[in-house]
């Protein structure tokens, strides 16, 4: 069975038997992690023949290549039945070197400048591996999204991944806050070095929505997706630019 295979076998399973989500979304974060050492070399050396070799790695249709092409995002959506997380995977290309951009999402005291939706950024401890960061989105009409996330940050050949999922944060009401999150950014060089295919796929479940409410499931998942991807690639382009 293909790790893809396995990924989504996991994701049936999750809809299912949504009573035990916590167990196995760890299951999950954890095979993720694993499929990405597995693997992340294999598109390093792949990355390296050019960007016919880049595309047919992901096996993008004609198109979604048109989309990255012109500097647009390719979202990939699936809702679970029966269960309220949303699988989100999303691509853009970045006109400035992997590093770079790296360095860029893990300053994350400068998303407040340029993420959709984020109010404020508390980082609780941070190393070259991994750090643990407080988020504080304010959506509109006055809502606000309180929630913690840990991640770990990882060097593949010439690919870097960032890798998080959600831990408690004591105190906090569950109208306040979202019930689970993992997911991963994943960047890999282009066919220079000037040049980064950015990937962001993330499980999240935003825990009871009320009526009336349901923008905000987009916004922590489809569009917010979107647009995040959108300004970390003009933020980095810009930035690269004037370095």
């Amino acid at each position: 069975m293909t790790c893809w295979r396995h990924v989504k076998h996991v994701l049936k399973r999750l809809a299912v038997n949504w009573v035990v989500e916590q167990t196995l979304l760890s299951k999950l974060f954890a095979y993720l992690c694993m499929c990405g050492l597995l693997f992340l070399p294999h598109i390093s050396q792949a990355t390296g023949s050019g960007s016919t070799a880049w595309y047919a790695t992901h096996q993008f249709q004609a198109a979604d290549i048109k989309k990255l092409e012109a500097g647009r995002v390719v979202l990939q959506n699936q809702t679970l039945e029966g269960a309220p997380a949303e699988h989100v995977q999303a691509f853009i290309i970045v006109d400035a070197p992997v590093t770079h951009v790296f360095a860029l999402i893990k300053d994350f005291p400068q998303l407040v400048a340029y993420a959709p939706y984020v109010e404020n950024i508390e980082v609780l401890r941070q190393s070259e591996q991994q750090a643990v960061v407080n988020y504080a989105l304010a959506l509109p009409f006055g809502v606000t999204s309180r929630y913690r996330l840990q991640l770990s940050f990882e060097q593949h050949g010439l690919s870097r991944t960032m890798v998080w999922k959600s831990v408690p944060w004591a105190g906090l009401k569950a109208e306040e806050t979202i019930v689970s999150s993992t997911g991963y950014w994943w960047l890999e060089p282009g066919q220079d070095d000037g040049q980064t295919l950015l990937t962001y796929q993330t499980i999240t479940d935003p825990g009871h929505v009320p009526f009336g409410l349901g923008w905000i499931v987009d916004i922590l998942s489809r569009s917010g997706v979107v647009d995040l991807l959108k300004s970390t690639k003009q933020r980095a382009e810009q930035s690269w630019e004037q370095r």
